[in-house]
């Protein structure tokens, strides 16, 4: 979610992004699993970016019709529904050619993908291995476990990705099962970055607190690595950090946009 919301920032946000992984490009690493659903989801994520423009403006047309179709016909010694119909039709083309000029200010990423060329120039040799078809087998079973039993990460998927592959259901554990390989081969620990922050990664905040890494998957990080330690934190928090840690200051403007994009129902709007 974190690479996928590149295409959904102004392009100066997009940009101070990609700086800030520039400047600590020793130290990025993706799991291959996050490789795997950045590429097989990035099509849809724009098809869903071209076509909203394209819905706005069909949207208008259907709310002028649903608003004057039962007043066609009706006389009223006082209000004219000509006249209101004209105002509305005037206030849906100039609304229109609003909606035009921005969207012509959109990147083309359909043809020039600046996302796609720069990420694969900044995590060239920084992807993970993928799990041979065997061990995938033997996370879709130890998933389907966990998932009943409400352990994290990932169940909160089951719902809405049930009738889904079996890579995309359990997407999360495996992506959870790489970083674990990778510290534990590495020796090295982990700063999480995720913009998903259902239940099954976080446990609940009490009010004006940050939320934190559930319990049980920080205990199982260091069981399964010898002791390394992860951290895991949304984006817009570790943004923060680094400016307070690392120096590497990132304007509070974008930081406000990523946290709006984060908490965004994008499914909800393209539904």
């Amino acid at each position: 979610n974190v690479l996928l919301n590149l295409y959904r920032y102004t392009v100066a946000t997009r940009d101070e992004m990609f700086e800030v992984m520039r400047a600590h490009n020793d130290r990025i690493w993706i799991p291959y699993q996050v490789g795997w659903e950045f590429f097989n989801n990035k099509r849809s994520i724009l098809d869903s970016i071209d076509k909203f423009s394209k819905d706005l403006k069909e949207n208008l047309v259907s709310q002028k019709e649903k608003f004057m179709n039962p007043l066609m016909g009706v006389k009223h010694p006082y209000i004219s529904v000509e006249k209101i119909e004209k105002l509305y039709s005037e206030f849906c083309a100039s609304v229109s050619k609003k909606i035009d000029e921005w969207s012509e200010k959109d990147p083309d990423y359909i043809h020039n993908d600046v996302v796609w060329d720069t990420l694969t120039e900044l995590f060239d040799g920084k992807v993970g291995d993928d799990f041979s078809e065997s061990d995938l087998k033997k996370i879709f079973a130890e998933g389907k476990a966990r998932y009943e039993s409400k352990m994290p990460p990932g169940y909160c998927d089951l719902k809405e990705k049930k009738q889904e592959v079996e890579r995309r259901l359990y997407g999360d554990l495996i992506v959870w099962k790489q970083t674990i390989a990778a510290s534990k081969t590495q020796k090295k620990d982990v700063v999480f970055i995720t913009d998903d922050v259902k239940e099954d990664w976080y446990g609940p905040a009490r009010s004006g607190e940050t939320k934190r890494a559930r319990v049980e998957l920080i205990k199982e990080f260091a069981g399964c690595t010898d002791g390394q330690r992860i951290l895991l934190y949304n984006q817009d928090t570790f943004l923060y950090y680094i400016g307070e840690y690392l120096g590497t200051k990132v304007h509070k403007k974008a930081r406000e946009e990523v946290k709006e994009v984060s908490l965004y129902d994008f499914d909800k709007m393209m539904s």
